[in-house]
């Protein structure tokens, strides 16, 4: 489907405030003339017929007005440094608040460690029964290969899990010592 020539015109108007006949900086459509409050402002401008020509591109007002984007700004690329480097790097500085940074990204890797272990056991309980736990390993599995690689042999979660069993298996359970007491 081919669009139609857009034309462009250059806008003259007066300001109220001064009385001075002034030529708006920028090319407009008639359409972008209707919402311009500059013009609108200004006894609605007048077109000027002699400056017509062909928009070739996006107009140059959209740059010009183009305000700053607010929110988070998204970090730049980089490549995660492996957790020998952070050991490395937390040995040799000695500024306190770089320590602390260092120590919290191993805590934050260590602490998606045990979300994915977390996800493991609910998985086995409840299969793919769960899209929102679906979600949850995509973005662990994402964040985990961001980060990169292993966040160490085994989290707390499933070390206090394993002990527990073995509590459960010996009935060395905390019920059992007050049963004992009886």
């Amino acid at each position: 489907m081919k669009m139609g020539t857009v034309w462009e015109y250059r806008y003259e108007y007066t300001d109220l405030d001064d009385g001075e006949v002034k030529l708006y900086p920028f090319w407009l459509t008639p359409a972008e003339a209707g919402r311009c409050h500059t013009l609108l402002e200004n006894d609605f401008g007048r077109r000027l017929q002699h400056t017509r020509r062909e928009r070739i591109g996006p107009p140059a007002w959209r740059e010009a007005y183009k305000v700053e984007p607010k929110g988070i700004k998204p970090l730049p690329e980089f490549d995660s440094p492996m957790h020998a480097e952070l050991v490395a790097l937390y040995r040799r500085e000695r500024d306190p608040d770089v320590r602390r940074v260092i120590l919290e990204v191993v805590r934050a890797r260590r602490v998606m460690g045990e979300i994915e272990d977390l996800y493991r056991a609910i998985r086995n309980e409840y299969k793919d029964a769960l899209v929102a736990m679906n979600v949850l390993r995509c973005l662990l599995q994402k964040e985990r290969w961001r980060v990169g690689g292993d966040f160490g042999s085994g989290s707390a979660v499933e070390s206090k899990r394993r002990a527990a069993v073995g509590a459960d298996r010996e009935g060395g359970g905390p019920d059992d010592t007050a049963k004992g007491d009886e």
